[in-house]
């Protein structure tokens, strides 16, 4: 076991620890792009979640309107909707 053995392994060493590195960089470089991918789902599920609770929100609205109409409100309504029909 002479200098030149103990050379090798050091480079051997060396190349191990470079190969460990770039493992653990892809590794990583995976989980960042899996968080972003997640986050622009999240992102499209949370427009999707608002724009649906404004149209409840506008929904229960025209609901309260149309609870406090008189008869006449309402004939006049089913008339005009016959209409557009």
């Amino acid at each position: 076991m002479g200098l030149k053995f103990k050379i090798f392994i050091g480079y051997a060493m060396l190349i191990l620890l470079l190969g460990f590195v770039i493992y653990l960089f892809r590794g990583e470089r995976v989980k960042r792009d899996e968080l972003k991918r997640e986050m622009k789902e999240l992102g499209m599920m949370r427009e999707l979640t608002r724009k649906a609770y404004g149209c409840l929100l506008e929904l229960s609205s025209q609901g309260e309107v149309a609870s406090i109409w008189s008869e006449s409100d309402l004939q006049l309504y089913r008339k005009k909707k016959r209409k557009d029909v």
